[in-house]
């Protein structure tokens, strides 16, 4: 360590340069704290050390969240990033993450390791991998992420080669097949330790079959059998898909009434080309594809585009069924969806098999014989291999208030804790038929209602409610799908309607009943039938969707059905996996200002157009924000789409009871959908947001002098500063008002910026995001993020001594606002340099009257 003095003399003889490329082979983080603690010259050359870095690891060392993110943020060139867990390794969180990030070197990134790091879920994995576009190789073993991660990988990492997801044991096989699906460079995974089938991982073969799977010992597919897939096609068009193994050919013709001969390879005439749109293939299952291979059911799990290079795909033998999938023609190829996997028994929790075991011990003790079934969603997302917790229970022979008696009725025979028993009272005029009792059983809710038949008396609309038979009560239901009941007594699914099961594996949205009369009875189920649909990706059939078009129906939508039950199938679309998809199907149908009802008195142009762009918006809303890989908080995203749906009608206004102007999109929260009103208010300060965010992001960006400053009118006094501090006040300010909500007003606004005065059109989603993510870095480069939580300097009694007031008002509220832009144009300033500005201030002004 240099001495005192001559010491420093000799330090600034060394070059920065130098000193940066010495600092760059220290290796201990300690060596290199003390080194920044010498003199400010070594603590810049540490910095540019950092800057110089293409590998960092932490292992073995005791790091945090902010030490961490300090430290990569200064890594400019960092290549190589690895974070893994040791004995007394580093403990990153999910906010250490989110804080990663935000560093520049993120999307340069081409290897990550995140192993064993427990305190990460996938609340920090996506925050970080869906900026790591360069991303090759990812370790994130050990930890608790779920699909979703995965999915973010699918999406964000496309040269992705190696992932080791060694004892990711919440992952599903759903992620793993979209994330082999998505990432075409991938070579190899690790996938030991987890809970996933070994079917599961021979399918992933079927999507890519040099793909290396280590273990290797979880394969044996020595009998698994090779099929080759060919595609003739003849000027553009596809007319013939076949499937070829060693000793048999099956061809399925698209327009011909009976295959070719098999030697035939000459091509179909013109009269059999089929339409280069989408055509649909289903899946060939049963009699018809066994017949065709050795009388062995071979199940094809195609899930990856087809070239006309005629590949190798492996099919596992596997009673797994699967939906058909969608092939239409994209550059020489045929495209096909990932398929729905569909169980054929349901396997229990833990839990679920406690509930089951009570309830039946409860019939056992009181010699009942009644039949206890799980009904609706619960059994179909059973089958579908997804976790539910909303367990709906129908009763045969007693209504569900008697049963839940009867349990407790039990418990206290076992000396066991009573339940409390909740009561919802039927209520036909809103269509609500059944009285529901609800109570808790090893703390999960369970919902208790008895088996129905309705029968509807001349000119009522009303039923009378008797008990039904099951099959009574499965036609009742609103769709197919939702028909099914798991029979506890028995463990087996039943299916009355007789098309539950293929509907659920064909993926159709489709009514027990005819679905006008199942809509009529209760005209919620027409959102309900869209909101399925755009979750499974289901497709509604054709029948369906002419009856939701018709005008009785439409009226029983708007006269039938309370608004609170309206508003809340539409917050479950708008929270679901696909809104704008589940918006496009409301528009499609007619139904956008049916649902979102405007107010009486307000001149909206109605039209096709409109909803067009309603929809159009929100789409482009949900586009962007998956394109940009930003995650919001759940009440973040929820409004961002609420807010892009409405984009159009911000400046549409009528007036309410009291006379006062608000927004059209107010009424609709307020008495279309009966939300919560901050909701109105949230959407309203969005889109006020979303207006000063236009102004300023070309402000923010331009390197010119202050005449665009005129455009700003929302902020007219501000005190004089040069011009870029202005743009930190301005910036502050707006993210004062906004808060949290600051990068959901910024998203939106990236796709409605304009290019210049004249051209509005919006921008591709690669210039939004790219626009977005220049105008983030400087909002954080001004170390704004959190600018909301700063405290004023100096309060309003500080302000009346120093001005010599008696008492406050507009004065002081006009000083306050001051101070506050002072503070924001000028972060590092204290308390006495604030006092002093506010008196030159002050004698200034003095001096001009």
């Amino acid at each position: 360590m240099p001495m005192e003095g001559e010491g420093e003399a000799q330090i600034d003889r060394l070059p920065m340069d130098l000193l940066a490329h010495i600092f760059v082979f220290i290796t201990c983080f300690k060596d290199l704290a003390q080194a920044s603690s010498v003199c400010r010259k070594w603590r810049e050359g540490v910095k540019q050390s950092m800057g110089r870095r293409e590998r960092l690891s932490f292992a073995g060392w005791k790091m945090n969240d902010e030490s961490t993110s300090c430290l990569v943020r200064h890594a400019y060139a960092l290549k190589e990033l690895d974070i893994s867990k040791s004995r007394w390794g580093c403990q990153i969180t999910d906010n250490g993450l989110y804080q990663l990030s935000t560093a520049k070197c993120i999307i340069n990134l081409s290897s990550i390791s995140l192993w064993g790091m427990t305190g990460i879920t996938d609340k920090g994995a996506v925050q970080l991998i869906s900026r790591a576009n360069s991303l090759q190789h990812l370790n994130i073993g050990g930890t608790f992420i779920t699909d979703e991660s995965l999915f973010a990988i699918a999406t964000s990492c496309p040269h992705l080669k190696t992932a080791i997801l060694w004892g990711c044991r919440h992952v599903t096989e759903n992620g793993l097949l979209v994330l082999v699906n998505n990432c075409k460079k991938l070579e190899s995974i690790n996938v030991w330790g987890m809970r996933v089938a070994r079917d599961s991982f021979i399918a992933l073969l079927t999507i890519r079959p040099a793909l290396q799977i280590v273990p290797q010992s979880l394969l044996n597919i020595e009998n698994v059998p090779l099929l080759k897939v060919n595609v003739n096609r003849l000027s553009g068009y596809y007319n013939r898909l076949s499937f070829v193994s060693t000793n048999y050919r099956f061809t399925f013709n698209h327009l011909r009434s009976s295959p070719p001969p098999l030697n035939d390879d000459t091509p179909p005439p013109l009269s059999s080309q089929i339409s280069e749109k989408i055509t649909q293939l289903w899946w060939f299952y049963g009699s018809s594809l066994t017949k065709t291979f050795t009388g062995t059911s071979v199940i094809p799990v195609l899930k990856t585009t087809v070239k006309l290079k005629n590949p190798l795909i492996r099919f596992s033998r596997t009673r797994v069924l699967h939906r058909r999938c969608s092939m239409s023609k994209t550059n020489g190829a045929l495209l096909a969806n990932a398929p729905l996997v569909v169980r054929e028994t349901i396997d229990l929790t833990d839990k679920e098999k406690k509930i089951f075991d009570r309830l039946l011990q409860v019939l056992s003790h009181f010699n009942l014989e009644t039949q206890l079934r799980v009904a609706g969603g619960w059994v179909r997302d059973k089958l579908l291999g997804k976790e539910c917790y909303d367990i709906d229970i129908a009763l045969d022979d007693m209504l569900g208030r008697e049963f839940c008696e009867k349990v407790n009725e039990y418990l206290i025979s076992t000396g066991e804790k009573t339940h409390g028993i909740g009561v919802i009272q039927s209520n036909p005029d809103q269509s609500k038929h059944l009285e529901t009792a609800r109570m808790r059983l090893f703390d999960v809710w369970i919902d208790f209602v008895n088996l129905r038949s309705e029968d509807y008396a001349e000119n009522s609309r009303i039923p009378t409610m008797q008990f039904g038979s099951a099959e009574q009560d499965a036609y009742r239901r609103d769709l197919t799908i939702n028909s099914l009941f798991y029979n506890i007594n028995t463990r087996l699914v039943e299916d009355f309607t007789g098309r539950g099961l293929d509907d659920l594996k064909t993926g159709k949205i489709v009514t027990p009943l005819p679905p006008k009369e199942t809509f009529l009875d209760d005209p919620l189920r027409v959102l309900r039938a869209i909101r399925f649909s755009a979750r499974f990706d289901f497709e509604m059939v054709e029948e369906l969707k002419v009856a939701a078009k018709e005008n009785d129906v439409k009226s029983a939508i708007s006269d039938k059905i309370s608004r609170e039950r309206i508003g809340h199938e539409v917050d479950l679309m708008v929270s679901g996996n696909q809104p704008a998809k589940a918006m496009a199907y409301i528009s499609e149908l007619g139904l956008l200002w049916v649902v979102f009802t405007p107010p009486p008195n307000c001149e909206l142009p109605i039209s096709k157009e409109l909803d067009g762009v309603c929809v159009g918006y929100m789409d482009t809303a949900w586009r962007l924000m998956n394109e940009i890989g930003r995650i919001l908080a759940d009440e973040q995203r929820r409004l961002y789409l609420y807010a892009s749906l409405f984009l159009p009608l911000r400046k549409t206004v009528y007036k309410d009871t009291k006379k006062k102007t608000l927004p059209v999109s107010n009424h609709i929260f307020r008495n279309s959908l009966k939300l919560k009103a901050s909701d109105a208010d949230d959407v309203m300060r969005l889109h006020n947001a979303v207006e000063k965010f236009l102004v300023l992001i070309s402000f923010v960006l331009s390197d010119e002098d202050d005449t665009q400053i005129s455009e700003i009118n929302w902020e007219p006094d501000m005190i004089d500063v040069p011009v870029k501090l202005k743009s930190r006040i301005l910036l502050g300010l707006l993210l004062r008002e906004i808060k949290d909500f600051w990068r959901v007003a910024l998203m939106i606004s990236t796709f409605l910026y304009k290019k210049s005065c004249v051209e509005q059109e919006i921008l591709k989603l690669e210039e939004s995001r790219d626009l977005f993510m220049e105008v983030e870095q400087e909002i954080l480069k001004l170390n704004l993020e959190k600018i909301w939580e700063m405290k004023p300097l100096i309060n309003g009694k500080e302000i009346m001594r120093l001005l010599e007031l008696e008492k406050g008002g507009p004065v002081v509220s006009e000083w306050q606002r001051k101070l506050l832009q002072w503070q924001l144009a000028y972060p590092s300033g204290g308390a006495e340099e604030c006092v002093d500005w506010i008196m030159r201030e002050t004698q200034l002004k003095r001096a001009r009257t």
